[in-house]
Order: C-alpha cells, then structure tokens, then sequence
C-alpha cells in the first residue's frame, strides 16, 4: 500500500517472479482500477482474464459477475495458485475477483497493490506493507543514477540536487522522470525546474511529472499522448508503424526520447509500457482538450467513446476511438452516417462491432484498424482505407472467406501488420499476396490453421502445428519466428537458411535436439528454447557473432553448456534456471558483454568459476 509512484508495483513484481515457480498456476493482472473503470464491463473482462490465467486456456464463458465469483469458488478451491492484482482502489474489485482465500486451494497468496487502505478491508486480510517514501540518500543516489549518470554530482550541483530531490517528497516515479529530464541540462534549467517544483504542493505528482511533459516537442507530446490513451501495453514495432511518415524524425528516435526521459519503459517483449501515474496525466491532457464535450476532444475510449458516436456528438478533432464491448448488450451495427466528419481518424478499435453500408471516402486518414468481428457477415463495402498500415483481427470469428477480404484487399496496399492471432475458426490464411508491403503476420494460437503464407514475421505459438515443412527455409526475410507451446518434436534442417531471422523463440515444445544447420542464422540475436525437451546446445551455437541473448529456463534435460559459448562476445543474457547443469564453463568468464546470469534452482551445480 502507498501513495502512486512510490514503487508499490515494482516491488510487488520482484515478489510475485520471485516466487511464482512455487505455485501451479499464476495470473497477474496488470491495472485493476483502469481496466474496471474503463467500461461498465471492465471487472467482467478482469475475472476472464484471472479464468483464462489459472487455467491456462482460452476464457470461459460467464455472462454476469456474479456468475464469474460462482465460477472463481468453484474450480479453484483445490488449486494453489498465486494471483497479484495490481492497482486495487475499491472493495467491490476485490470482492469479485478474490475476496476470500478459502476460494482457492492451500497454500495459495494473493498479492495485492492499492493506493486506497479501504480497499484492503476484508475479512481474509494476513498482512499489509505500506511503501514509505526514500530517505534521503536512497533518494539521492537514485536521483543522481538518471540526472547525471554517476554516484555525485559537481560541488555546486550538490545543493541544487538536494533540493530538487526534497521537492520530489521522496517518490522513486517523480526522482526518475525528474531527473531523466534534467541530464545533460544546463544549470539554469535546474534551478528553473526548481522553482516550478517549489509552487506545486508535496501531494501534487501528477503536476511534477507535467514538467517533463511540458518540455517535449510536440510530435512528442502526441506520442505521449497516444500511448496513454491506446497504446501502453503493446508491441513497439506495431506502434511505431502507426506514426511512419507523421513527424519529421522517425517514430523510433521519438520513442527513444520518450524512453530516456522515464516517462515509457519498453519490456524485454518488446512492449510499450507506462506507469499509471504518467497514464493519467496524459488522459487529464486529453480530457482538458475539452471537458464539457468529449466529442470534441482529440480521443476517445470507454463508456464516452460509445456515447459520442452512437448519439452523433462527434467532431473532426477526433483522432482515436476505442470501442469495447459492453456486457449484456448486444453488439454494435454501425453505418457510415456515424462516421461522417471524422476526416482525421488515424486509430479505430470495434471490439464486438460490425459494419454496414458504403464507407466509401469516410476512412481517408485510418492507420491502425482494430475490429474483434463477431461474425462472417459483413455487409460493409469501399473500405478503402487507402492509409491502413495495421489490421488487427484477433480473437475474431474471421476465415479466409471472410466476405470483407475482397474490399480490404483491394484498398490496403499499405498493409505492414497484420494480426490473426486467437482466431478460433481460421484453417488457412487469406491471401495475402495483395499486401505486398506486409511485414509481419501474427497467427498465435489459431487452433484449426493448417495452411499458411510466407511472412516477416511469423508467430504460431499455441496453434496446433506439429510439424514446419522444408520449404520454411526459403523465407530468407524472415525476422522472426515463434512456434511456442506447439506438439512441434523437429526442427528441419531447412531452418538454417533463415539468415535474416534475428528472433527464434522455442519455448515450450518437444525438440530434444536442435539441428547443426542453426550455425547459419547469422543475424539472430535472441534464442529462447526454456521449458523445452532440448537435451543439449549445438557448438556450433558458439558461431553466431551477434547473439545477444540465450533462455533455457526449465530445460530439466539440458546438463551440459558448451565451451564455446564464450565465443559469443556480444552476449548479455544467460538463462539457465531450473536446469540439470553441474557446472559453467571456465569461458564464459571471459564474456565481456555478460550482465545477466541465472543460475537459479540449479540443484546439480557443484562448481563455479571466477565469475
């Protein structure tokens, strides 16, 4: 417990990682208050979420949340499990989603992060943490860590420093963001962020974060922007499409900004992740485009996005529009007349939504497409979003027959991203030879695919593909490929001759042995094989020059590292937890890139090097 951005989260998940393996099922969900505020759905949409998590499977289908607490009693109360829910502000959430541990089996922990003691007042309550805020020197050294990079200041920054970080009131969020800003700035801008600070009262985060947001540019802001309103918690790559050729520097200069200032973090999944704090600061700015009418501001998402198009209240200011479903209506019909006006709309998200009628000329600008079909029969026609450079259909009832194809087809030569994945009824992909900018296709966990196109960017994850056919090593552009959580027992031999791949992730499947051929992927940078049948490492692993990171967390066959890994020069991360290994290599030592070694739960280790 603890005010926003003291680092209740943080900690919370250096606990729950800690710990997880001990637990036979897991599920962390991430923004508690948002998601449950976001619609007149939103605890719904959490209890499937926690569901899907603790049964590693799809959601179940329960139409009320009072079904959902029936559900959450009865299938769990033999299972230890380990849930942490983040950002808790009210009993009613934790009612509906663990209100009492003897819904769960023993030995289970429930983790919970608040802001609001009253939310923490339940009969199962074992023990509260409350985050205080640094002392002084802890706060110190991390504000030094991002204002000037090392452990003291110059002498005449050392007074100025101390003041900023007492005007910070000792918060971890406020000293990273603060003092991200300040680096490489001169003195005067020190002593002017000091005295902005000095006017705004201790309690009063969200106006200290606004300093770093009032100094952007303004392509900058607008990214801010988006990402808090749409954008936290997905892919970099997908999102930096949506603003190619928008602003006069490239989207990946901008995030990186955006990244060096504190005010995004980008995960080892390549995610777009924001604090909650920094989140509503930037939806406040959205807000305050024009309080009294949201149809007039520049996005829209939740209850107001639903109001504003289904009562016609929109506006040509509108940029952005996430439409979610909402439980126990029926799902949405929308026809052109409601999306007259809206000549500047670049992202549109339809979740349980159809189209109908003649769109023609109405979507000019549209970039990103995000629409959760909830059935074949579409009666739209002319979707010509000549602009469209990101389709998403996931988790929709869409097949390679889909009647909207033809248009899409014929109007989205743009096309880079396009996103299939949960698609339950797809056997086969469209064709997509008419996307011929495509880049990247995501068909994660499509259980019935069985034909596929070549692609960039290819993710079978969790589909029921058993065997990749030879033919895969032709795709020489591939960057990517994901065939995690498959029946998939062998590599072919072919897969050496994706010499563009960079990514190879195996995580979950039934390979023993990985082919020699894999000594061609020269470009690969990142290699997961954890909680695989691999029994051992090629040598010739030790050939890729540009490997930077290597996962066999949970490899229990795997008992040996080869010695020439220490040839990997540029290698920065070795996972080797919970496997049978009794001892590293004396030439890993020598690795000068390595950060990151994990050793953990190694229980057959018997020596070490000087490492």
């Amino acid at each position: 417990m603890g005010m926003g951005g003291i680092g209740k989260t943080a900690l919370a998940e250096v606990v729950y990682n800690q710990i997880l393996d001990d637990f036979g099922s897991c599920s962390f969900l991430q923004d508690v208050r948002e998601t449950s505020g976001l619609s007149q759905n939103g605890l719904w949409q959490l209890q499937s979420q926690l569901v899907a998590d603790l049964l590693k499977c799809d959601r179940l289908e329960f139409a009320t949340i009072d079904e959902g607490i029936s559900l959450l009693k009865r299938r769990f109360h033999e299972m230890k499990v380990l849930i942490l829910l983040n950002d808790v502000d009210s009993v009613d959430q934790l009612n509906a989603l663990a209100a009492d541990l003897d819904w769960f089996g023993q030995g289970s922990r429930i983790i919970i992060t608040t802001r609001n003691k009253g939310a923490l007042e339940v009969p199962q309550e074992h023990q509260v943490y409350e985050v205080k805020e640094m002392e002084k020197e802890q706060a110190l050294q991390l504000f030094y860590k991002h204002a000037i990079r090392r452990d003291a200041p110059a002498v005449r920054l050392r007074a100025l420093s101390e003041e900023i970080v007492k005007r910070t009131g000792g918060l971890p969020l406020a000293l990273e963001v603060i003092g991200s800003f300040l680096h490489g700035k001169s003195e005067y801008t020190w002593k002017a962020t000091l005295q902005k600070l000095k006017i705004v009262p201790n309690n009063e985060v969200e106006f200290k974060l606004r300093i770093s947001y009032d100094a952007l540019e303004h392509e900058q802001q607008q990214m801010f922007l988006d990402i808090a309103c749409l954008f936290s918690w997905k892919d970099k790559k997908t999102v930096a499409h949506m603003w190619e050729d928008q602003y006069k520097f490239s989207p990946e200069a901008d995030i990186e900004v955006l990244q060096l200032l504190s005010l995004i973090k980008i995960g080892e999944d390549n995610m777009l992740r924001m604090h909650d704090q920094l989140r509503d600061l930037g939806r406040g700015i959205v807000r305050q485009e024009n309080p009294k009418d949201p149809g007039k501001q520049s996005r829209l998402w939740g209850d107001e996005a639903v109001d504003v198009l289904l009562n016609n209240q929109r506006s040509k200011n509108i940029e952005a529009i996430r439409l979610e479903y909402q439980i126990g209506l029926e799902c949405y019909c929308f026809t052109p007349s409601q999306f007259r006006k809206l000549s500047k709309l670049r992202f549109l998200q339809l979740d349980c939504a159809n189209l109908a009628g003649d769109f023609e000329n109405l979507l000019p600008t549209l970039r990103w497409l995000w629409w959760k079909i909830p059935s074949l029969n579409c009666t739209a026609t002319n979707l010509n979003a000549k602009d469209l450079l990101i389709l998403d259909l996931s988790d929709s009832k869409v097949t390679h027959n889909w009647n909207a194809w033809n248009s899409i087809q014929m109007m989205a030569m743009k096309l880079k991203v396009l996103d299939l994945s949960y698609c339950k009824e797809l056997a086969r992909t469209p064709d997509l030879s008419p996307f011929c900018n495509l880049e990247r296709l995501n068909l994660r966990d499509c259980e019935r695919l069985q034909v596929i196109d070549p692609s960039i960017d290819l993710r079978l994850d969790q589909s029921k593909i058993s065997e990749l056919p030879e033919s895969i090593g032709s795709l020489v552009t591939l960057q990517q490929l994901t065939v995690a959580s498959t029946p998939l027992r062998e590599l072919p031999k072919s897969i050496g001759g994706l010499n563009s791949l960079v990514k190879l992730v195996l995580s979950k499947i039934r390979v023993a042995i990985l082919p020699d051929s894999i000594e061609n992927l020269i470009n690969l940078q990142v290699l997961k094989i954890d909680h695989s049948s691999v029994q051992s490492i090629p040598t010739a692993l030790g050939q890729l020059e540009k490997l930077e990171s290597i996962d066999t967390s949970g490899c229990r066959l795997l008992g040996q590292i080869p010695i020439e890994l220490g040839r990997l020069s540029l290698l920065k991360v070795l996972l080797l937890r919970h496997t049978n290994i009794s001892s590293i290599p004396v030439t890993i030592e020598g690795l000068p890139c390595l950060k990151t070694l994990d050793l953990a739960w190694c229980t057959q280790l018997r020596t070490l090097t000087n490492l």
